[in-house]
C-alpha cells in the first residue's frame, strides 16, 4: 500500500511541473574560466552549456564569441543619438582602469551616432596625462599626437625624393611625380572656381634648358600661370627673349657686368675698374686719379677757395696768443694748461706701456692713473688700484669717468692730490659693509686732498650703521675735500677730527647720520677749519654737527632737508611707546628713513633707528606718549655742542624737524661753549626754533657764556606743529646758572602762520640767563606780539655790581615785561603810567633808586 502511495505522488509531482521547465534547466559550465573574461555558449542541442569567452589574443576556432552586436535604446522615435553613458554620449567603451581610480585612466569609446555622427573618442579621464591615439595599418603607424588633434607622424611613400599624394578615390597613398601631381587653383584665371590642373597642362614659354628645368610664373599681361626656362625672367609675349640684355640661358657673372652702364654724371652706375695703386680716388667724373695738392712738398693743407692749397706753418691761439715751437722737443705734443698752451710730456707711451711699467708713466705725466695698475669700470674691487696709483705718485687721478667699485677703503698719503676729472664714482660695493669708502689717517694723509670726484656709500645695497663714516679723516691734519659729491651714505658722510681741515664746496645727499661732522677726541680742540658753499639736501641726522671743535667758521653753506612728514603743513598722530612709534592717523611713514629724527607731542625728539613698515618705527631712545601730532625730518640743522670761539654766518637752512641753528652744552663734555657768534644766517621753516641757545642743567657743569646772535633772519618757526609751546624764533633755555652773558640783536624774526600760542622768544621753562641783552629784534606775525615768554619785553639781566643796563619803556600793558612795573619808585600794578624807567633783575621790577 506504501508503495503504491509514493508511485502516485511522484506522478503527481511531474505534472504539476510547468511546461517550459524543460527548456530552462540548469546551465552548464565548461572549461575553465578568467575572471573578467565575458562567456559565450558553446554546443548545440537543448542543454545550455557556457564556456570562458577567451582573452584578446584569440586563438582558434571557437575561442572567442564570433560575433557582439549593441544597439542604442532611447525615448521618441530611434535612431537615438548620444544615448550611451560613455564619454561623449558612446555607448562601447574599453578603459584602462577604473573610473573611480584615484589617479585616473584612459578611455577608448565609439557610437554610430554621437555628437553629430559615428564617434570613436580617445582620452584621459580624473588626472591621468593624455596620450597620442595611433592608427597602424600594415605596420605603418598614423599618430594622433596628445594635443593638436594632427597626425603627426606617419609613414610616407617609398621612393627616395618623391612625395605622396593620393592615389585613387579610395585615398591610398602613392608615389607622386611633380609632373604627375593634379593641383587646385585657377590657372587661366578664366573661371572664378577653383579646379584641378597639373603642371604638365601648362602652357610653356620657350625651350628647357640642357637640365630639362621648367620655372612657373604668373603671366599678368595674359592673366596665366605658364612654366618658362629659367634663362627667360622676364614675362614678355614673346617667348625666348629676356629682359636682361636679350640674354638667353643661364646669365654669367661678366654678361650681367657686361649689360650695365658705367656711372657718370648724370646716371647711375657701376664703377669703372680702378687701375691699381694705393694713391688713387674715384672723382666725380667717374674716373681714378691721384689726389691733386695743393702748394709744395711737405705743406699743410688747407681749403683755399674751393681747392686744396699749401701752407709751411699754421698759428694756433687761445685768447690771441699765438703758439710757436719755442722748448718743444722731439715728440711732444700740445695741450692747454687753462692758461696758455705747453709742451706736454712725452705721450708715445701708450696705457698699455704704462700698464706694464707704471712708475715710468708716473715720471714722464707727472700722475698716476689707477687704470695703470688694473683699475677700471668693470673690474669689481678698484681699492688696491687707486691705492697703488696715490702710493706712487703724489697727484693720483681717475681720469675717465664711470662707476670704480671698491670693497676696501681708499686710503691718502700725505701730499696725496685725488682727484676725478672725468666724473669718476667711487662707490662701495654691494653687501661690502666696509665702515668707510675713503680715509685719510691709515698712512697718516697730512696735507692730501680730494676733489672733483663722487663718492657713494652704495646704501640700498649695504646696512646702516651709525659707526660707518664714509670719508673719514680722523686726526690727520690740513686736509682739503672740495666739490665733491657725497651720496648715500649708510652712517655718516664725512668725518674731521684734525686741525686746519677745509671743506668746500661739496654737496651731500642721503646719509643715515651726519652729512658734515667737526668732532674733536678732546675738549678744547683747537680745530681751525673752514665749511663754507656745501649743499647739503635729502635724508640725513644732521647736516652739520660740531662738538669740542674751536675756533671754526662755518658759512656761506645752503642745508635743504624739509620735513618728510606730518608737522603743521600735513597732519600726522602717533603713539610713542618705549622704543615703538606707531602711526595713528594722517601721513604715515612711506617717506621716512632711518636717521631722521621724530618731534612728537610738544618738542620731544627722538632719532629713528629702523623703519619697521609704513605703520611702525624703532626709536633710538624710549618715552611714552599717546595719539599726539608729530613730524619727522632731519634733526637740528646746525648743532654746536660744547664748542667755543666758533662763527657760524650767512648760512641759508631750510627745514629741519627740530632746531635751525642750535647752540647748546647738552653733550657728555667737559667744555664749555664759551664766546660763539651766530650772526647774518637766514632759517626757513624750522621744525621748533630757528635759533637756540641752551644752557642746560643736566649735563655736568659745563655753561653756555658770552654768546653773540645778531643779524639773523627767521621765517616761518614751530613747522613741526606739535605744540605752541614749541613755536619760536628764539629759544633762551638756561637752567640756574648755565647761561652767563648774551647779546640778542638786531634779529629778523617772522611768523606767517600766526601760530597759536607762539612767541618770537621763549625759554620753553628755563628764563634763568643772566647778562642778557635784547637790542632791536623786529618780531611780526606771533600770536603773542613782540612779547617773550619767560623774559622782559626789554631789559637786561644784570648780575652783581656790574652789566646793569636799564631801559625807558613804554608803560602800557602790552609793552611792559612783569605783572608789576615800577613807575618813578612808585609800584604800579599792570603799568599803565606814561613812563616807566624799568630795572629787571631775576624776576623782579626795580628802580634806579632802590626797590
Amino acid at each position: 500500500m506504501t508503495c503504491i502511495l509514493r508511485a502516485r505522488f511522484a506522478a503527481l509531482c511531474l505534472l504539476l511541473l510547468p511546461a517550459a521547465a524543460f527548456g530552462q534547466g540548469s546551465v552548464l559550465q565548461s572549461g575553465p574560466r578568467t575572471p573578467g573574461h565575458m562567456p559565450q555558449y558553446v554546443g548545440s542541442g537543448s542543454q545550455a552549456v557556457i564556456m570562458d569567452g577567451g582573452p584578446a589574443a584569440g586563438g582558434a576556432i571557437g575561442v572567442n564569441p564570433s560575433e557582439l552586436g549593441l544597439t542604442a535604446r532611447g525615448t521618441g522615435t530611434a535612431p537615438y543619438a548620444n544615448a550611451g553613458t560613455g564619454p561623449f554620449g558612446t555607448n562601447a567603451c574599453d578603459y584602462d582602469a577604473p573610473t573611480n581610480n584615484a589617479t585616473g585612466f584612459h578611455y577608448l569609446c565609439w557610437s554610430p551616432n554621437a555628437q553629430g555622427g559615428g564617434l570613436i573618442a580617445y582620452g584621459a579621464g580624473g588626472t591621468a596625462t593624455p596620450l597620442p591615439f595611433q592608427f597602424m595599418v600594415n605596420g605603418q603607424t598614423f599618430v594622433f599626437p596628445a594635443a593638436g588633434g594632427a597626425i603627426a607622424t606617419y609613414t610616407p611613400a617609398t621612393t627616395t625624393g618623391v612625395f605622396p599624394c593620393w592615389a585613387d578615390s579610395t585615398g591610398l597613398l602613392a608615389d607622386c611625380s611633380i609632373s604627375a601631381a593634379t593641383l587646385v587653383g585657377n590657372p587661366t584665371v578664366g573661371s572664378a572656381k577653383a579646379g584641378p590642373f597639373t603642371l604638365a597642362s601648362l602652357t610653356p614659354r620657350g625651350a628647357p634648358d640642357a637640365n630639362n628645368d621648367l620655372l612657373l610664373i604668373y603671366d599678368k599681361a595674359a592673366g596665366t600661370f605658364k612654366s618658362v626656362t629659367p634663362g627667360l625672367v622676364a614675362s614678355s609675349a614673346t617667348a625666348g627673349v629676356s629682359s636682361l640684355c636679350g640674354l638667353t640661358g643661364s646669365v654669367t657673372a661678366a654678361q650681367a657686368t657686361a649689360c650695365l652702364n658705367l656711372f657718370s654724371s648724370s646716371q647711375q652706375g657701376l664703377v669703372p675698374a680702378s687701375g691699381g695703386g694705393s694713391v688713387n680716388f674715384l672723382r666725380a667724373d667717374g674716373v681714378f686719379a691721384p689726389l691733386t695738392p695743393g702748394g709744395t712738398n711737405g705743406q699743410i693743407q688747407y681749403n683755399n677757395g674751393g681747392v686744396l692749397g699749401g701752407v709751411s706753418q699754421v698759428p694756433i691761439s687761445k685768447g690771441g696768443t699765438n703758439v710757436d715751437n719755442t722748448g718743444a722737443a722731439t715728440n711732444d705734443t700740445l695741450a692747454y694748461n687753462g692758461t696758455g698752451f705747453i709742451h706736454s710730456a712725452i705721450t708715445s707711451v701708450i696705457n698699455a706701456a704704462c700698464t706694464a711699467s707704471p712708475g715710468l708713466c708716473v715720471a714722464l705725466f707727472g700722475y698716476g692713473d689707477p687704470v695703470w695698475w688694473g683699475g677700471g669700470t668693470g673690474v669689481a674691487d678698484n681699492s688696491s688700484a687707486i691705492n697703488s696709483a696715490c702710493a706712487v705718485a703724489t697727484d693720483c687721478r681717475i681720469q675717465g669717468g664711470g662707476t670704480w667699485l671698491v670693497r676696501l677703503p681708499v686710503k691718502l698719503n700725505p701730499g696725496n692730490r685725488l682727484s676725478c676729472p672725468g666724473g669718476a664714482t667711487i662707490m662701495q660695493g654691494n653687501a661690502a659693509n666696509q665702515v668707510e669708502v675713503l680715509n685719510f689717517y691709515t698712512n697718516a694723509g697730512a696735507g692730501a686732498s680730494v676733489r672733483g670726484c663722487t663718492i657713494d656709500g652704495n646704501r640700498a645695497n649695504n646696512t646702516d650703521n651709525s659707526n660707518f663714516i664714509g670719508i673719514n679723516v680722523s686726526t690727520t691734519n690740513n686736509i682739503t675735500f672740495a666739490n665733491n659729491v657725497v651720496q648715500n651714505m649708510p652712517g655718516n658722510c664725512f668725518s674731521v677730527a684734525g686741525t686746519n681741515p677745509t671743506i668746500s664746496g661739496n654737496t651731500f645727499s642721503n646719509c643715515y647720520q651726519i652729512a658734515i661732522a667737526l668732532v674733536a677726541t678732546t675738549a678744547s680742540f683747537g680745530m681751525y677749519g673752514k665749511v663754507y658753499d656745501n649743499r647739503v639736501n635729502g635724508s640725513t641726522a644732521h647736516p652739520i654737527y660740531v662738538y669740542q671743535a674751536d675756533y671754526n667758521e662755518i658759512y656761506n653753506n645752503t642745508l635743504v632737508t624739509p620735513i618728510a612728514i606730518g608737522g603743521a603743513g600735513a597732519s600726522m598722530q602717533v603713539t610713542v611707546a618705549g622704543t615703538t612709534a606707531s602711526w595713528v592717523s594722517g601721513t604715515n611713514f612711506a617717506n621716512v628713513s632711518a636717521g631722521m629724527y621724530l618731534v612728537a607731542g610738544g618738542g620731544n625728539e627722538f632719532q629713528v633707528a629702523a623703519v619697521v613698515s609704513n605703520t611702525q618705527l624703532t626709536l633710538a631712545s624710549s618715552g611714552t606718549l599717546t595719539n599726539v601730532p608729530a613730524a619727522i625730518g632731519a634733526g637740528d640743522m646746525i648743532s654746536l655742542n660744547n664748542v667755543s670761539y666758533n662763527m657760524v654766518h650767512d648760512n641759508r637752512i631750510i627745514g629741519g624737524a627740530t632746531g635751525g641753528v642750535v647752540l647748546s652744552n647738552e653733550s657728555s663734555s667737559t667744555e664749555s661753549a664759551v664766546g660763539n657768534q651766530i650772526v647774518d644766517n637766514y632759517v626757513f621753516d624750522s621744525g621748533t626754533y630757528c635759533y637756540v641757545i641752551d644752557g642746560n642743567g643736566a649735563f655736568g657743569a659745563t655753561v653756555v657764556n658770552d654768546t653773540k646772535l645778531t643779524g639773523n633772519y627767521c621765517l616761518g618757526p614751530g613747522r613741526s606743529g606739535t605744540a605752541s609751546a614749541a613755536i619760536a624764533g628764539i629759544e633762551l633755555y638756561a637752567s640756574a646758572g648755565r647761561v652767563n652773558g648774551v647779546l640778542i640783536d638786531s634779529n629778523y624774526i617772522f611768523d606767517p602762520f600766526t601760530l597759536a600760542g607762539g612767541y618770537w622768544l621763549t625759554a620753553f621753562g628755563q628764563n634763568n640767563a643772566t647778562n642778557v641783552t635784547f637790542g632791536k629784534n623786529t618780531a611780526k606775525g606771533f600770536a603773542n606780539g613782540y612779547n617773550m615768554s619767560g623774559y622782559p619785553t626789554y631789559g637786561s639781566l644784570p648780575v652783581g655790581a656790574f652789566g646793569s643796563v636799564a631801559y625807558i619803556a613804554d608803560g602800557s600793558t602790552a609793552w611792559c615785561g612783569d605783572s608789576t612795573c615800577t613807575t618813578w619808585g612808585t609800584a604800579v600794578t599792570g603799568g599803565g603810567g606814561a613812563i616807566h624807567l624799568n630795572l629787571w633783575h631775576n624776576g623782579t621790577n626795580y628802580t634806579l633808586i632802590g626797590k
